[in-house]
């Protein structure tokens, strides 16, 4: 498929090295290790745009280096608009939600392209919504990697099929790394919750259903950056709900522990093997209603794509958002996500950001 790029920020290299079937990410180049993702990758990356000038030759130069030329790269306000001029199947968006952002999206709807976009899809509802009504019978899919790990999608499984019964209760655990505190970045404006959470509400909105209305209650720096939240909520289907998050620790990992009729399942992912002999390998555990593990793996250190298969390895974690991408294109079903779950989720964290500010009171999700 001929495939391009819009937005040359760091972000943009997981999307052009899934294209092309490479593993390369920057800290991998500096340790002088490369791997394949997918050695039949066909793809050709026929333009890149950005803003900025600069941004848009280091990526071309780099590429041109390790033997992949782009044809075409625009920079400037309208540089997009020159791409999508292309005659392309595919087109990655990877902006920041700024102002320029939904113009961007509407421009590439419009203009009929497939897309796949960056999370978060906007920054606020408003403007959601305008990007949802645009939608047309393209692909248009959000990159949520969060939703793929195999810890999600295997309690996916056990909800649908309802292997433990009927669920009544879900609570998630999630730690992670960054932190966006004292910082004049973007992102920092942008908020944690919209940089960071919008993953944890895309795969709880995934794993049952819409959400119905919430409490939430943090510290921090509230409304938009909390060190540590949680939320109590309620799914449409009258499962319970509880999720709790924590900013800028040392180790990340994800708990997940569902209350069935027939007994509590539990499940975590870490980046960090306990097992000293496999420390520096990521791994997961399902243990099941009488504590047996029922499902676990410590990934051999050579098969690192069996590890992005997984989720848990944050170098690779794209490359089965874009092979989902473009075997939506091929085939025309609908991708994992789409666009209206984009907007979607943004509602839900808006309301969170509204009972946050208001003590921890009760929010309907409209």
């Amino acid at each position: 498929m001929k495939i391009g790029l819009i937005g040359c920020g760091n972000i943009s290299r997981s999307h052009l090295n899934n294209y092309i079937g490479m593993g390369l990410r920057d800290d991998l180049i500096r340790k002088k290790k490369t791997f394949q993702l997918n050695e039949t990758a066909d793809n050709e990356i026929v333009a890149i745009s950005d803003l900025y000038g600069e941004k848009v030759n280091k990526t071309h130069q780099e590429y041109l280096k390790a033997g992949h030329k782009i044809l075409h790269k625009f920079s400037g306000k309208n540089s997009h608009k020159q791409l999508l001029e292309l005659n392309l199947d595919a087109v990655s968006i990877c902006v920041p939600p700024i102002e320029d952002k939904v113009e961007i999206v509407i421009d590439s709807l419009k203009a009929g392209k497939n897309i796949l976009v960056e999370k978060p899809l906007s920054y606020d509802s408003k403007s959601a919504f305008r990007i949802a009504e645009a939608v047309g019978g393209n692909v248009a899919a959000m990159c949520y990697n969060l939703r793929n790990t195999y810890l999600i999608e295997k309690f996916k499984e056990l909800i649908e099929t309802e292997k433990f019964g009927k669920l009544n209760c879900l609570s998630v655990f999630r730690a992670e790394k960054y932190n966006y505190f004292n910082s004049d970045s973007f992102y920092f404006k942008l908020g944690y919750l919209f940089e960071h959470n919008c993953h944890d509400i895309n795969y709880l909105r995934f794993l049952n259903g819409e959400i119905e209305s919430l409490e939430a209650i943090g510290y921090g720096d509230i409304p938009r950056n909390p060190s540590s939240w949680t939320m109590k909520f309620q799914y449409q289907n009258g499962a319970n709900g509880e999720f709790h998050s924590m900013n800028g620790t040392r180790t990340p990992m994800t708990k997940v522990v569902a209350s069935f009729d027939q007994g509590i399942v539990m499940g975590i992912t870490s980046k960090y093997n306990p097992d000293l002999a496999w420390k520096d390998v990521p791994y997961y555990r399902i243990l099941g209603p009488e504590g047996e593990i029922f499902a676990k793996e410590s990934a051999n250190k050579k098969s690192l794509l069996d590890i992005g298969y997984q989720g848990v390895n944050a170098r690779i974690g794209h490359n089965r958002i874009i092979e989902d991408f473009l075997s939506s294109i091929g085939t025309g079903l609908e991708p994992r996500s789409t666009l209206v779950d984009g907007y979607k989720d943004i509602k839900v964290l808006e309301a969170i950001i509204g009972s946050l500010e208001n003590n921890g009171k009760r929010v309907l999700v409209r």
